[in-house]
């Protein structure tokens, strides 16, 4: 499995690193479904964030809505996941994007959606 590695999230709260038995749950990616992000990604929120990233100068290799959760998780979160070239992205541009591209979804009436940034080929 894909192991990229981790450079920020929009959400407040805090990683910490698992322990013990449960030390590396197994997550999935599954498609977005139903959601109200259907509505704006395609003309609004995604050319707005891709076109930050772009003045910003950060080489992106993905940008997709989708949720990520523990393995048969019903309802996992909703995420937009951001992929970007190995040592483009500095952790604290990472942040400042990360919080900037989620400012984007709460302007466009979205605001359970966080965003994560990760580095992906």
């Amino acid at each position: 499995p894909s192991k990229p590695r981790f450079i920020a999230h929009s959400s407040t709260d805090v990683w910490m690193k698992p322990t013990g038995a449960e030390a590396l749950p197994m997550k999935e990616l599954t498609p977005l479904g139903t959601h109200l992000l259907n509505t704006v990604w395609e003309k609004t929120v995604g050319p707005a964030m891709d076109l930050y990233f772009q003045g910003k100068g950060v080489q992106i290799t993905s940008m997709n809505p989708l949720r990520i959760g523990t393995t048969g998780q019903s309802s996992p979160p909703t995420v937009i996941f951001v992929g970007v070239n190995h040592g483009s992205l500095s952790p604290e541009l990472g942040i400042e994007s990360a919080v900037h591209c989620r400012s984007i979804l709460v302007q466009n009436g979205i605001d359970d959606v966080h965003v994560e940034i990760c580095e992906s080929k």
